[in-house]
């Protein structure tokens, strides 16, 4: 059948009005003429294939990935950049207006980026065997079929070249994918230390992934210098997931050192990062320096504020706002991106900064009712320096008692500013009710999906929250994902 594209879905695929439905054409671009093959659908929407093109956008270009129509990591390689930029500032419009019921907010252009190739600092890459032939790609959208060889468009060269290394090691070494069940490499990269680290997931050990595991991996880094660490992580779901290893379980296993060091370093502004393998942090390292200067343009800080910084990561939103406030609070999940978090800070000397392990959902009630027990958790500043003393178990229980102490009395002394920086899902229902009752007089949202973002932003503003600034920020460039940092502030008492 033959449609007129007139519009984009959610995932940036184009979208044509027919006969009272909606069929979604991913490759297409708004203002085509297509020949479609229906390829199925329920409701009002049907899913179609691009057969060919009648009529060409202006802003069509050719892919630069070879995988590009086949890969499930880009959808919008097809559309020139500062069409994508339109692309994404129509999704995240429309997504605040009918799901967040947000009429009235005026959604600016989108801030694109420099650099909108071969950004991306980390990527988890699938690892399997195609016609007998060893591949490390990416799974095609909604299926277990990798599709390509590294990530030629998002990923850098030397990433690239150090997959296609590995491929080569891994044909000649099967017992990785036979014997240990090899099925997902995750790889790190430092643009500014010229680093590369490597996490191996597999789903069993065998007696070689000790001895003979080290010599793979030092023979890998005598080929390939940029590399300078590399784990493995055993995980028994990692044969069965799509997604990041041990993320069905809600909890990423344990990562063995096997050569080098599994941490690097990123630079960005005048801050230094340390970064573990799983630890989050942005994987585009010019979005992040304008993220940061967005961040701390919003919130308009005169050096006295104490600032709650949840879901933190490795710290790094907090750590950059710290000269501009009078502390930071941190609270992250995961427990090695809170070391890496008080070793930031410790890195670019900030002493107003503290991090705690936790969830969000379970400390943020404690803390606004200052029920904060001293020995409910540890803050990694009072942790490291006990560790580093080579303090025992009494000494590090009164080291986390003091910590709790003193964040308890930062929380007491009141949360001028909340930092919300949570995962694709958004923020649990009880962080914003605990907010909404807390009542802190500026909250600054971070988020990399427009759908759960307008859902959060409607409980906030109908718990007394008004928006006073939305940016939108193309963090990933090809794909049709976007940062959106949104500035709210307390309008009236819920």
């Amino acid at each position: 059948m033959i449609v007129q594209i007139d519009g984009y879905s959610h995932e940036g695929e184009g979208v044509a009005h027919q006969d009272g439905r909606a069929y979604f054409v991913p490759g297409a671009l708004k203002g085509e003429t297509a020949e479609v093959l229906e390829t199925g659908g329920k409701g009002g929407i049907t899913r179609c294939r691009l057969v060919r093109l009648i009529q060409t956008s202006a802003n069509r270009q050719t892919p630069v990935c070879p995988f590009f129509h086949d890969c499930g990591g880009c959808a919008l390689q097809h559309a020139v950049y500062p069409h994508q930029l339109e692309i994404k500032r129509d999704i995240l419009s429309r997504a605040l207006r009918v799901l967040g019921g947000v009429q009235d907010a005026v959604v600016p252009p989108v801030i694109g980026m420099e650099r909108v190739w071969d950004y991306r600092g980390k990527a988890l890459f699938a690892v399997g065997e195609a016609g007998g032939r060893v591949q490390i790609g990416f799974f095609g959208k909604g299926s277990r079929v990798i599709q390509g060889q590294g990530c030629p468009g998002l990923m850098s060269e030397q990433a690239n070249r150090v997959l296609s290394r590995l491929t080569q090691m891994l044909e000649k070494d099967k017992s990785w994918l036979h014997s240990r069940g090899l099925r997902h490499i995750l790889l790190r990269e430092s643009f500014s230390a010229g680093q590369i680290i490597l996490v191996f997931f597999v789903s069993r050990a065998d007696k070689g992934l000790g001895a003979a595991a080290r010599l793979f991996f030092a023979d890998l880094i005598s080929a390939e210098p940029i590399v300078a660490g590399a784990g493995v992580a055993i995980s028994a779901d990692t044969a069965r997931s799509n997604g990041a290893p041990g993320a069905a379980r809600g909890k990423i296993p344990p990562i063995r050192a096997l050569a080098g060091a599994l941490t690097l370093q990123e630079h960005i502004g005048e801050h230094i990062f340390q970064i573990s393998p799983e630890s989050f942090f942005q994987v585009n390292t010019e979005g992040a320096r304008k993220l940061y200067a967005i961040a701390a343009d919003s919130l308009e800080l005169t050096g006295k504020e104490t600032i709650l910084d949840l879901y933190c990561g490795t710290g790094a939103v907090g750590l950059s706002l710290s000269p501009l406030a009078g502390r930071v609070v941190g609270i992250e999940s995961a427990a090695e991106a809170v070391k890496d978090a008080q070793t930031n800070a410790r890195l670019n000397n900030i002493r107003n900064a503290r991090f705690l392990t936790g969830r969000a959902e379970e400390w943020l009630p404690k803390l606004f009712e200052k029920k904060l027990s001293p020995d409910a958790g540890i803050d990694a500043s009072a942790a490291a320096d006990a560790e580093s003393a080579g303090a025992g178990t009494a000494a590090s229980a009164g080291a986390a008692a003091s910590a709790g102490a003193s964040i308890e009395a930062a929380i007491g002394a009141g949360i001028d500013a909340v930092i919300l920086d949570p995962p694709r899902k958004g923020c649990a229902p009880n962080v914003l009710s605990s907010l909404i009752q807390a009542a802190p007089p500026r909250i600054l949202y971070i988020s990399c999906e427009p759908s759960t973002l307008a859902r959060d932003l409607k409980i906030l503003r109908q718990g007394g929250y008004a928006i006073q600034k939305i940016q939108p920020l193309d963090m990933f460039p090809q794909t049709f994902h976007t940062e959106t940092i949104v500035g709210l502030c307390r309008s009236f008492n819920s």
